[in-house]
């Protein structure tokens, strides 16, 4: 089993280590039927495709006028001299003066393009996002979170604690991993188990990162810790901060444990 991108969840202030795991052959082939299933029920339920949505969006007064689409050219252009620029220059030594401005001034340029053109595409991913395609890959992605969410957990073998793997969402086929991912989605019940108590608490705060993981990989964008991790700054940087933040404005709301009171002490008066 190959891991894509392995990170900690916080459990009841104890770290628990948790995975996503590279789907194997015959999850993606299960995926891509499950994807062409989805895709056919939706455009039979009256969503539309891409396709569709594309040429409707034509019709009213086009989606891609002439002059987004010279800007979009122009900041292709850019990112490709400013990438010639970086890789002439970067690692030379004895670089002139104005060598390294040019440098500087090609990875300023790289990094506002890019940025751009990653707004462009989050704006059209939005506009598409209740296409039949878009919800199909929905199903799609959970589907590979369902067979590929992995945690670890310390077994005690005779006098030694053994790490294991175990998966986060049990089950034999889709339809009980699906139940699986319901239940641990509910509140936490007083009489759940201390495991499913766990890993409900897991589930709740891995799913999000679990979804962005598998969207990079099944977009060709991640394949390994390192890949995961420099696609995350790029892509997800904004909402990892707020997350973060929201994370820890939640833990200073927590309401201190109360004090305990020092015990009395009793003191006798010594007689002289």
């Amino acid at each position: 089993m190959k891991f894509i991108y392995t990170f900690e969840v916080d459990v009841n202030d104890e770290k628990v280590k948790v995975f996503f795991a590279k789907p194997s052959n015959s999850d993606i082939e299960d995926g891509e039927y499950i994807y062409a299933q989805k895709f056919n029920k939706l455009l039979n339920d009256g969503f539309m495709s891409r396709a569709m949505m594309s040429k409707k969006f034509d019709d009213i007064g086009g989606l891609f006028s002439e002059k987004r689409n010279q800007d979009v050219s122009e900041d292709l252009l850019k990112l490709i001299e400013s990438k010639r620029t970086i890789e002439f220059f970067e690692g030379a030594e004895d670089l002139t003066e104005d060598q390294e401005v040019d440098l500087k001034r090609a990875k300023e340029v790289y990094i506002a393009v890019e940025k751009d053109i990653l707004e462009k595409d989050m704006q059209l991913h939005q506009m598409y996002s209740q296409s039949a395609d878009a919800k199909a890959e929905e199903h799609m992605i959970k589907h590979y979170i369902l067979n590929g969410a992995f945690f670890y957990e310390k077994i005690k073998k005779g006098d030694q604690l053994e790490e294991q793997v175990f998966p986060i969402f049990e089950g034999s086929n889709s339809n009980e991993k699906q139940a699986q991912l319901d239940l641990l989605l509910e509140d936490p019940e007083e009489d759940d188990s201390s495991l499913t108590k766990k890993k409900k608490k897991l589930a709740r705060e891995s799913l999000v990162t679990f979804q962005r993981v598998a969207a990079l990989w099944y977009q060709g964008l991640c394949h390994d810790q390192e890949s995961t991790e420099e696609a995350f700054e790029k892509f997800y940087q904004d909402e990892v901060e707020e997350d973060e933040n929201e994370a820890e404005e939640a833990e200073e709301d927590k309401p201190s444990p109360p004090k305990k009171k020092a015990a009395k002490k009793e003191t006798k008066n010594k007689k002289d």
